[in-house]
């Protein structure tokens, strides 16, 4: 789709009047008005002689020049002073109905072009554009707003702009086409620090890529592929990131957005030290994203989303912990499997950040290591912790259909009628998230042989029995997908 010619917008013109005509001056003209309100009470009653109600009278029909001839002056001094309050008058009120008329008129085109967001996009820096804001745009909004990022949003429909955005105060956005160049630059894509691209054309998501890239060469870009096909073309034309809504949703986006800002931590603490881990990345303005605890025996951590970047969110969970001593028991029992061993994926507003939030938490004596693999946290933990099992005795006999002994009877189920099994999620006593493990089986051997290896090396098999003890003896979920 060619670029569409640009011209002054309704709104470049509104800012550009309201420049001219500031409403301060509207209140300088009606102040004027009330001391010459004032003037003509008083002159009435000295140099006319009247009461102050008649004073009030004369002062106020002069002034409107309506003159009804009822009290009339006589003396020099009486028709000097009617003259000069007449004159006053009309070319004061006359003035101060006209710049009414203009600050009204001022700010109904404020309201309606979005002159003041204008404005304020050009002061904004190191800031993400969002072009669309359809489906995948706005749960991608939701995702960025939720974690304080700074955003403008680029949409062609008008209405949804006007009627729906805008109506929030805290929303900046611009009616019109993403692949015009000019309206690009009115968002600032020069200074910004990212631009994700969600619109539904595939054809114009591959003209912004090329836009941006051109007019910000630095810039981060995140662009929606609606066919597969396509992909490939908005790499080549400068994406850094490519995300099909097939099989990504906003959160996707939203992670692929953040990339060059965000950073896996691996750190090592007693739960007692929470509070204090987390007012150093919260405190530097980071988000923590999930948590991954690396067990021993497991391939694959388990990983529980916390999405946590304010101080009333670690509040909230450490009272948690005071007040249930069952959620506290759980928590310090996966520590001491972990021997306090976990990572943090966290997201920052910049690098500068990020290495601030690493070199503080390195002071503290906390940090293992950054962007490690699961190799390389499980050869620190040899150095720095101790990869040993630790047996944990239920507290409670709950009957549960589903223990160890019915993993390959379930999983014949689900693998019999042409399923996979995605994931395993283990729900913990007071804990909103569950802890989540990817495993993607789709063969009843491997789950045969899975159940053999459980068989042969006790460690292994503790180790799984104590998930099953701290998530109520067995409940658990998983994630299948099927033909």
């Amino acid at each position: 789709m060619p670029p569409q010619k640009h011209t002054i917008s309704r709104w470049e013109s509104a800012v550009e009047y309201i420049q001219s005509v500031p409403p301060s001056i509207f209140y300088y003209a009606l102040l004027a008005l009330i001391i010459l309100l004032i003037y003509g009470v008083i002159g009435s009653i000295w140099i006319m002689g009247l009461n102050l109600y008649d004073a009030i009278y004369f002062t106020i029909v002069t002034l409107a020049t309506v003159g009804y001839g009822d009290i009339v002056p006589h003396t020099i001094g009486q028709k000097l002073f009617s003259v000069t309050l007449a004159l006053g008058g009309v070319g004061l009120i006359a003035y101060v109905f006209s710049i009414g008329v203009a600050v009204v008129a001022m700010t109904l085109e404020e309201t309606i072009s979005g002159a003041k967001i204008l404005r304020i996009m050009k002061t904004m820096k190191n800031h993400f554009i969002l072009c669309g804001f359809g489906r995948v745009g706005s749960a991608t909004f939701k995702e960025l707003r939720k974690r304080k990022q700074k955003v403008i949003i680029i949409e062609k429909d008008r209405t949804l702009v006007e009627r729906e955005l805008w109506e929030d105060p805290n929303i900046l956005a611009i009616p019109g086409n993403a692949t015009d160049e000019e309206l690009l630059k009115d968002a600032g894509i020069k200074r910004a620090r990212g631009i994700i691209i969600t619109t539904g054309d595939d054809v114009d998501n591959l003209f912004i890529t090329l836009t941006s890239r051109e007019l910000n060469p630095d810039v981060w870009i995140v662009s929606r592929a609606s066919k597969k096909e396509n992909i490939k073309r908005l790499y080549r034309a400068g994406a850094n990131r490519v995300i099909s809504p097939e099989v990504s949703g906003g959160e996707d986006i939203y992670f692929a957005a953040m990339e060059p800002t965000m950073t896996k931590i691996t750190v090592k603490h007693e739960v007692k030290d929470i509070e204090r881990e987390t007012e150093i990345i919260i405190g530097n303005g980071c988000t923590i994203e999930d948590i991954e605890y690396h067990l021993p025996e497991f391939k694959q951590p388990l990983i529980r989303k916390v999405e946590v970047s304010e101080r009333r969110q670690l509040e909230r969970f450490l009272k948690s912990l005071e007040e249930d001593a069952h959620r506290r028991s759980s928590l310090e029992r996966i520590y001491e499997s972990v021997s306090g061993i976990h990572s943090h994926w966290i997201s920052g507003p910049d690098k500068k950040t990020l290495d601030k939030v690493v070199k503080e938490l390195e002071e503290e004596g906390l940090l293992l290591g950054v962007n490690l693999s699961e190799d390389e946290i499980k050869e620190v933990a040899r150095k720095h912790g101790r990869l040993v099992e630790v047996i944990i005795k239920p507290e409670m006999t709950i009957v549960e259909n589903h223990g160890i002994e019915d993993i390959e009877k379930e999983a014949e189920i689900i693998i019999g009628n042409g399923c996979t099994i995605e994931d395993i999620e283990y729900y913990l006593p007071g804990f909103r998230e569950p802890l989540k493990r990817e495993i993607h089986v789709d063969n009843i051997d491997d789950i045969k042989r899975f159940i053999e290896a459980l068989e042969k090396n006790p460690s292994r098999y503790d180790a799984l029995d104590r998930l099953y003890t701290l998530s109520g003896g067995g409940v658990h979920s998983h994630r299948i997908s099927g033909p």
